[in-house]
């Protein structure tokens, strides 16, 4: 694995539906959107993956980390192969999702 553009920890944190709450400067780069993003869908920067995406959260939300490769396309750059990790945050009876993301590829490449 490769990490990200800015050689740093990416890290977002979304709702239980998706919609970025907060993220991390290299999460921000590399989805191409400024650290301000709160509210945007994250599942729209995987427009092939919606459904195994959704199901990952899920199974994060049951309690079990959930973890996969796929092809993220974001909003002024060419598709990149990534592999997240998404787990189940709670805090002050608030639950979130926390997603931690490695650069696998530049290229774009079928992923698994």
């Amino acid at each position: 694995m490769r990490p990200s553009p800015t050689n740093a920890l990416a890290w977002i944190v979304t709702d239980r539906a998706g919609h970025i709450a907060v993220l991390s400067q290299s999460a921000a780069l590399l989805l191409g959107l400024h650290t301000s993003a709160a509210g945007q869908n994250l599942l729209l920067f995987f427009p092939r993956d919606h459904r195994a995406l959704a199901m990952d959260m899920e199974i994060a939300l049951s309690g079990w980390p959930s973890a996969r490769t796929v092809i993220l396309s974001p909003t002024a750059s060419r598709p990149v192969t990534i592999r997240y990790l998404v787990t189940r945050r709670v805090v002050h009876n608030t639950v979130t999702l926390h997603w931690t993301i490695d650069l696998v590829d530049t290229g774009y490449a079928v992923a698994s």
